[in-house]
């Protein structure tokens, strides 16, 4: 009979929500998101660096550093150029038209580099601009 009692007065208990609420947990979510943004930011700078040794190119200066973009000032075969890397998979018109303009600002040509290169309709479009001599208008 006890225990019937004290089943019924639980039910009703927390029907009534009196002695039983629940406690919220605080996120630490965020301290690990930044941990492994940094550690991406580094393994991508790192990435850049080792490109660079591979092809003998030269750090003078950083110029920009975030996660998702660097610019450096470099040296290579005896030109100082201006380095454009981007953490993404794959580099749009947008990208190129950014590092154009850092380009025309700097007097610099500029190399740009993705983790896997530029989208098939941009690399179409860079070759065919190579054998194009001028463009016309007919209203001159």
């Amino acid at each position: 009979m006890q225990h019937l009692v004290l089943m019924l007065k639980t039910r009703v208990d927390k029907k009534m929500n009196i002695f039983f609420t629940k406690k919220k947990r605080k996120k630490n979510s965020s301290r690990k998101k930044s941990k492994k943004k940094s550690k991406s930011g580094e393994r991508f700078f790192n990435d850049v660096k080792e490109f660079m040794n591979k092809h003998d190119i030269n750090l003078k200066d950083v110029s920009n550093f975030s996660k998702s973009e660097i610019v450096l000032m470099v040296e290579e075969n005896g030109r100082e150029k201006i380095l454009v890397a981007f953490n993404k998979n794959k580099i749009g018109e947008k990208d190129i038209s950014k590092a154009s303009k850092k380009s025309k600002e700097l007097g610099r040509p500029y190399i740009i580099m993705g983790k896997s290169g530029v989208l098939k309709k941009i690399e179409t479009l860079i070759e065919d601009l190579k054998n194009m001599d001028s463009v016309k208008s007919l209203k001159e």
